[in-house]
C-alpha cells in the first residue's frame, strides 16, 4: 500500500476519533477510494486489529473521491451543521508530530462544536496520488 503519509498519521486520526467517540455531533468516516479487492480485505483486517473507533467506507469506483474532488490521500473533509462542507485539506501542518504548529482538523472540530466559523477552510494536501494508492 503506497499511502505512506496515512500510515504515519493514523494514530493521530485514531486519537482524535477516540476523543469524540461519545459525542453524537462528531462522526468520523474513513473513505477508501479506488481500492481493489486485495486492499479491501487488508483494510478490514487493519480496522479490526487497530480497534478503530470509526468505520471505513469502501469506494472502489472512486465515486466519493470524484464528488469531493479528492486527488491525494489523506485528504480530510469536515462537514458541519446543515451538511455544509466547512474544511478540506491536511490533518495538520507537519508529518512529524513534534513539529506540528497548526492542527487544522482537531482545531476545526473544536470551533465547529462551538458553532463558530472556521478561519482556515482549506489547506494544501501532502500525500500520495489517490488513484495510485488503491492499486497494488
Amino acid at each position: 500500500h503506497k499511502a505512506y503519509l496515512v500510515r504515519k498519521i493514523a494514530w493521530r486520526i485514531q486519537a482524535l476519533a477516540a476523543k469524540y467517540a461519545g459525542n453524537s455531533e462528531v462522526v468520523f468516516l474513513n473513505v477508501n477510494s479506488f481500492a481493489d479487492d486485495g486492499l479491501t480485505r487488508e483494510i478490514r483486517v487493519q480496522q479490526q486489529m487497530a480497534n478503530r473507533s470509526y468505520l471505513t467506507l469502501l469506494d472502489p469506483e472512486g465515486k466519493v473521491a470524484i464528488k469531493y474532488n479528492a486527488r491525494k490521500t489523506p485528504t480530510f473533509y469536515i462537514i458541519g451543521h446543515r451538511g455544509m462542507l466547512r474544511y478540506n485539506g491536511a490533518f495538520d501542518d507537519n508529518i512529524d508530530p513534534k513539529k506540528v504548529d497548526e492542527e487544522y482538523v482537531p482545531d476545526a472540530v473544536v470551533v465547529l462544536l462551538r458553532y463558530e466559523d472556521i478561519t482556515i477552510n482549506t489547506t494544501d494536501i501532502r500525500g500520495s496520488d489517490i488513484r495510485s494508492c488503491g492499486r497494488h
